[in-house]
């Protein structure tokens, strides 16, 4: 998890969203609500949403052609905003979706650490 990428991170204004979305069989709100210990930076705000539109949403921005975009970590840079139907390309992304999305993309703790640190440093 970037949770490491996050206690590196002490910038106040970095902002976190965390979506959680039914993408297997076990994934129901009782199941989010247990996996939001996994995220307790005070930064964070966790939403869960019974289908997958937000991981549907971020397909075409993240160039996934055939599944909702999930296990993500989208960057973007301060002042960036979700205006109309379609979020925005983010600045920056990892991925735990082998095969599917670059494989220079992959979540590295260490990059992903460096990356936040560069985006809160710009600002």
């Amino acid at each position: 998890m970037a949770q490491r990428s996050l206690r590196e991170i002490t910038d106040p204004n970095i902002a976190v969203l965390v979506i959680w979305e039914p993408m297997l069989p076990s994934d129901d709100e009782q199941a989010a609500r247990r996996a939001t210990t996994f995220v307790g930076d005070s930064r964070a705000r966790q939403f869960w949403t019974p289908t997958p539109w937000v991981g549907e949403a971020f397909q075409g921005p993240l160039g996934l052609a055939a599944e909702p975009a999930w296990d993500v970590y989208l960057v973007y840079a301060r002042g960036i905003r979700w205006e109309g139907d379609v979020p925005p390309k983010p600045s920056s992304f990892m991925h735990q979706l082998r095969g599917r999305l670059p494989g220079d993309r992959i979540l590295n703790q260490s990059r992903l650490s460096e990356e936040l640190r560069s985006q809160s440093a710009a600002n």
